[in-house]
C-alpha cells in the first residue's frame, strides 16, 4: 500500500476543533453488521467514523472490519465473532481475529467530529429551508489575496454585494429523522462574533464569485463563515452558513503532498476506498470541505451504495449549507435499501 501523506501531519494536524475528543481509531472499510455500544444501545459503524477512547464495538461472526490506529500509522483487519474495546493506546481485542495490514508508516492526530451521522435527530419547531445551492462553492484560496472564494451559477443580473461575518462557533445543523426540517440554533448565528464586513460580487466565466478575505489572525483559525444579502429586501436569509479554516503555507504544501500520495495509493490499488476514506477525512478535518466532496465522490464511484460513504457525504453538504442536497441524497439512498 502507497503511504499516505502523514509524514509532517503531526503539524499539519496540530489545531484541533475546540472541545473535539482526540481521535484513536479511523473506520477504513466495514463488512457486516459491526456496531458500537452506547449506553444500552448500539448504532452501525460506518467507514469514515473515528472512536475515541472508551468506545465499545461488536463484532459479530462473518463480518469485518479494517482501521487505522491513529496514533500507530498501523492498519488492521479485524474478524469477528468478539468485541473491541479503544484505549488511548490502541485497541483491545476480545474473541476476535486480528491481522496486521501493511501500513502506513506514521501518526494522526485528528480530533475532529467526523463519527456524527446525520438524518437522525428529532427536530422540533423547524421550518423547511430553501437557502441549499444558493452559494454552492466553497473554496479555499491562497496566494497575494488569501480567504475564502465563494460562489454560484451566474443569472442576467449584476452580482449582489453580500455581507459577511465570521464567528468564533459553529452551530452544527441538525436534519430530522424524516429528512424534510433542518433546525440551526438560530441564537449561536451571531455569537462570537470576530470580524463583519461585505464582500463585492464579480462575474468569472459563467459564475459569480465573491472572496472573503481572512480575519487579521495570527495563526490558523477555526471559524463559522455566515453570508447574507442585504439588500434583498424580500428574503433577508442568509445565503451561506458553513465552517472554515485558514492554514499555513506548510499546511498547504502538506495538502498537496497528501494529495499526491492519495492518488498514487488508489493507483496501486483502484478499487479500495480507503484512500479517499483517510484523504477525505484529513481534507475534512482542515476545513477543506469543498475537496474533501470530491475525494468522497472518488470513493463512491467505486461504491456507490457504501453506506458510510453516504453519511459522510451528506455530513460535508450539511456542513456546506447545502441541506436540500444532503436531504435529496438521504432519501435516495434510504429508498434503495
Amino acid at each position: 500500500m502507497q503511504k499516505l501523506a502523514v509524514g509532517a501531519l503531526l503539524a499539519l494536524l496540530g489545531s484541533p476543533l475546540v472541545g473535539a475528543d482526540p481521535k484513536v481509531v479511523m473506520v477504513l472499510k466495514v463488512s457486516g453488521p459491526v456496531k458500537m455500544q452506547n449506553s444500552k444501545s448500539f448504532t452501525p459503524v460506518m467507514t469514515g467514523q473515528m472512536w475515541s477512547e472508551g468506545s465499545k464495538i461488536v463484532v459479530p461472526k462473518g463480518s469485518k472490519v479494517t482501521v487505522l490506529l491513529l496514533n500507530k500509522g498501523q492498519r488492521l483487519e479485524i474478524e469477528g465473532a468478539g468485541t473491541l474495546k479503544v484505549s488511548q493506546t490502541g485497541l483491545a481485542v476480545e474473541g476476535c481475529k486480528s491481522r496486521p495490514l501493511e501500513s502506513t508508516g506514521h501518526t494522526l492526530a485528528l480530533t475532529g467530529d467526523n463519527h456524527r451521522q446525520i438524518g437522525g435527530a428529532t427536530v422540533r419547531g423547524s421550518k423547511p429551508t430553501e437557502i441549499s445551492a444558493m452559494l454552492d462553492g466553497v473554496e479555499i484560496v491562497g496566494g497575494d489575496e488569501p480567504g475564502v472564494k465563494v460562489s454560484r451559477p451566474a443569472t442576467a443580473a449584476p452580482p449582489p454585494t453580500l455581507e459577511f461575518s465570521y464567528l468564533n462557533d459553529y452551530a452544527q445543523p441538525g436534519l430530522s429523522a424524516d429528512l424534510e426540517h433542518v433546525q440551526l440554533d438560530t441564537f449561536m448565528l451571531d455569537a462570537g462574533m470576530v470580524w463583519k464586513s461585505t464582500a463585492e460580487g464579480r462575474l468569472v466565466g459563467k459564475r459569480w464569485e465573491w472572496l472573503v478575505p481572512w480575519p487579521a489572525e495570527p495563526a490558523p483559525q477555526n471559524y463559522a463563515l455566515r453570508m447574507t444579502n442585504p439588500a434583498d429586501k424580500s428574503d433577508k436569509r442568509q445565503v451561506l452558513y458553513t465552517r472554515v479554516r485558514s492554514t499555513t503555507a506548510a499546511e498547504e504544501a502538506e495538502l498537496n503532498q497528501a494529495q499526491r500520495e492519495a492518488a498514487e495509493w488508489a493507483q496501486r490499488e483502484p478499487r479500495s476506498i480507503e484512500p479517499w476514506v483517510l484523504y477525505a477525512n484529513l481534507l475534512e478535518e482542515k476545513g477543506r470541505l469543498q475537496e474533501a466532496l470530491e475525494a468522497l465522490d472518488r470513493g463512491l464511484a467505486i461504491q456507490p451504495r457504501e453506506s458510510g460513504l453516504i453519511q459522510m457525504k451528506a455530513r460535508l453538504l450539511m456542513d456546506l449549507g447545502r441541506y436540500n442536497q444532503a436531504s435529496s441524497l438521504l432519501k435516495a439512498f434510504r429508498s434503495k435499501r
